[in-house]
């Protein structure tokens, strides 16, 4: 009896170990493979959008006053995102009295194990199109 108790009381922890194990994995699919990316790649990933593309077909605009160069950078990272800055850097080297700024162009939160990109403070279409900015509850994301 007492045998059969112990083998009944270890199946059902058993059980419980594996069950949970599963709905664990089902909630948090990247944690089964994760294809670690690095910073560059990230950014490559970011480059590679229509939007992106776009912006950085104008290259970089340079008139008497201004200067303008298309950027893209890691501007922080998360253990499970990078966040990625397009923007542009301007200068303005006539005017001693205004520094250079960084005019943002979009925010964009890469998934480290996927490379998804999980995010973005502007939304466009598949062509690259503007669509609308996102709210409140969509950026900043984990």
């Amino acid at each position: 009896m007492k045998i059969k108790l112990n083998r009944f009381l270890l199946l059902s922890i058993a059980i419980f170990i594996a069950v949970t194990v599963f709905i664990w994995l089902r909630k948090n699919p990247s944690k089964i493979a994760c294809n670690a990316i690095n910073a560059d790649q990230a950014i490559s990933i970011v480059k590679q959008l229509p939007e992106v593309i776009d912006y950085f077909s104008d290259g970089d605009r340079i008139t008497k006053n201004q200067t303008s160069k298309a950027v893209v950078d890691v501007d922080s990272e998360t253990s499970a995102l990078y966040t990625v800055h397009v923007y542009s850097n301007e200068q303005y080297p006539n005017d001693p009295d205004i520094s250079g700024h960084a005019a943002t162009f979009n925010w964009y939160a890469v998934d480290k194990c996927s490379g998804e990109i999980k995010c973005s403070f502007s939304f466009y279409d598949d062509t690259g199109k503007f669509t609308r900015v996102t709210n409140g509850d969509e950026y900043p994301c984990d």
